[in-house]
């Protein structure tokens, strides 16, 4: 009897003995997701921008910490997605192919831990490109993710999906769908997702007569930031594109450093420099339409806004956002300085290269300068003249400061004034065409008149409002809101006028139009009657 009995108690002591050996500071591991928040965009040139967002929930009595987590993506995704952000450093990150699918492996290094009822975001960012086809001059496939597969069970998947102004998609079933002035926008909420299950879909999306959709390929593209002996600022900006469209490209939207540079130079190799008008949209027109599979290389040179140079303690600083001058994937991205031959580079590091450059990219390139001194210059200057230049420059000061200061000041103000007007005859000139009170070719011409008009007081005004500030410091934050409120003059305009051209192509009904109509001649009248309120007050 007591042999019979000796296995269970030999048992009971190993199970005994390993239990007592069990770290006492193991932590369980949560084992679902509360939110995944899954935004995908296509852009204008065909690039698929991914944002996932994981929200994790500790729902145990206990702390635990947050597990390896598997996201998973169609298999044609494969070399063709990058990682362009994640939010926090603590995971490793790969990206494997097999079973039809990309999987997107993020392992934390450390342990991360949570109370109880903690919650923890966790934040990525991915382009996709070679996702997005022609399929005819008005028709785009697009490879889909509705959400995507996670290691995981989901409480919650929150999907919006954004495509380029005025597209829509063929069949989606179930997704609310809202247009924006920029975007149209599809969204659904779904629940109880299970462990790896994933909705991908070849989708197709249709373009309306004037959608500017096209899908290019840039190779290299280089930003240079040209400071000047007189301390004056430029951005001289080269892209090199290819059309992978099944169409002509004819123009191409570019992403200035600077949001109010509405004319550029166009540098060319061999013969002068010609000036371009790249309108309120940033329109660059290559001298010929760019055909299937073929190349373009440009370079076109525009003034730096004004915010990206501060002066501080005998130096200054050019903090410069690192985002390509094209809203779509660059495969090798070059941003640079480059002094004149008066300025002397502080800091060590003078460019930057970035391969894969995505428009989620928004780091910072800092460069720090001084100017050099007139005895250190390759050309030397007399002492004399050196001073008399300063006393010239002193009295000029005193006695002419007054008299710039009211003439800037004129300038300026009827610049704004002439601003509100335009935007007054442009809505004029579009109301004309929806009651049929003008030819298509007079609304054409005025149109362009119009745009090229907004592009160059843009321009003035805000070249103006440089040297107005650089003569009365004190009014530095006036000017800088009318700047801001002219901007979103220009872009309630812009919306207003999408509005006409989808009334035009019967994309929206009457009603719809009238309603939206309405909304917007209030923004654009409470904006205008800031901005003279802001401009009275100077």
């Amino acid at each position: 009897m007591r042999l019979r009995s000796l296995p269970a108690i030999v048992l009971l002591f190993i199970l005994v003995f390993n239990v007592s050996f069990i770290p006492s500071n193991a932590l369980s591991t949560i084992s679902s997701i509360n939110t995944v928040r899954h935004t995908l965009e296509v852009s204008d040139f065909g690039l698929l921008l991914i944002n996932e967002t994981l929200v994790i929930t500790n729902d145990l009595p206990s702390l635990a910490s947050v597990p390896e987590i598997k996201l998973y993506y169609p298999s044609q995704y494969y070399d063709k997605m990058f990682l362009n952000l994640i939010s926090d450093t603590r995971f490793n990150w790969s990206f494997a192919n097999g079973g039809n699918l990309t999987t997107l492996s993020l392992k934390p290094t450390e342990e991360i831990s949570l109370n109880p009822g903690e919650n923890y975001s966790l934040n990525i960012l991915l382009s996709v490109e070679g996702c997005t086809y022609f399929k005819e001059s008005s028709l785009v496939e697009v490879n889909l993710v509705l959400y995507p597969g996670i290691s995981l069970p989901s409480k919650v998947v929150e999907s919006a999906l954004y495509t380029p102004f005025a597209t829509s998609f063929q069949s989606l079933e179930g997704y609310e769908l809202k247009e924006t002035p920029l975007k149209t926008v599809y969204s659904k909420r779904f629940e109880n997702v299970t462990a790896e299950s994933y909705k991908f879909m070849n989708a197709k999306l249709n373009l309306p007569l004037t959608s500017d959709m096209i899908i290019v390929e840039v190779p290299k593209a280089e930003r240079i930031i040209k400071v000047e002996n007189d301390g004056s600022i430029s951005v001289i900006d080269t892209l090199q594109i290819r059309n992978v469209s099944n169409k002509s490209v004819t123009s191409i939207k570019l992403d200035l450093l600077n949001p109010n540079a509405f004319k550029a130079m166009l540098l060319i190799p061999i013969g002068q420099e010609e000036e371009v008008d790249l309108g309120l949209f940033k329109q660059f027109t290559p001298k010929a339409p760019i055909e299937h599979n073929h190349s373009c290389t440009f370079t076109i040179k525009y003034s730096a806004p004004a915010d990206i140079i501060k002066f501080l303690n005998g130096r200054y600083i050019l903090n410069v956002t690192t985002s390509p001058s094209i809203s779509t994937l660059v495969k090798e991205y070059i941003i640079r300085v480059e002094p004149s031959e008066g300025i002397r580079l502080l800091s060590k590091v003078d460019k930057k290269l970035f391969t894969n450059a995505s428009p989620f990219v928004k780091d910072n390139f800092i460069v720090e300068y001084e100017p050099k001194l007139f005895w250190s210059s390759s050309t030397s200057v007399p002492l004399a003249l050196m001073i008399l230049i300063l006393l010239l420059g002193a009295f000029s000061y005193f006695q002419k400061g007054e008299e710039e200061e009211k003439k800037f000041y004129k300038e300026f103000y009827n610049l704004v004034q002439d601003k509100i007007q335009l935007a007054s005859s442009t809505l004029d000139l579009y109301e004309e065409r929806r009651l049929g009170k003008v030819p298509k070719q007079r609304f054409n011409i005025l149109k362009q008149e119009y745009v090229t008009r907004t592009g160059s007081l843009n321009s003035t005004l805000v070249k103006t409002a440089g040297e107005l500030v650089k003569e009365s410091p004190d009014k530095a934050a006036k000017v800088e809101k009318i700047l801001n409120l002219n901007r979103e003059l220009d872009q309630a305009l812009k919306a207003l006028v999408n509005n006409y051209d989808l009334l035009q192509t019967r994309r929206i009904s009457d009603e719809v139009f009238l309603k939206r109509r309405s909304d917007s001649a209030k923004k654009l009248d409470s904006i205008r009657r800031e901005i003279e309120g802001e401009v009275s007050a100077l």
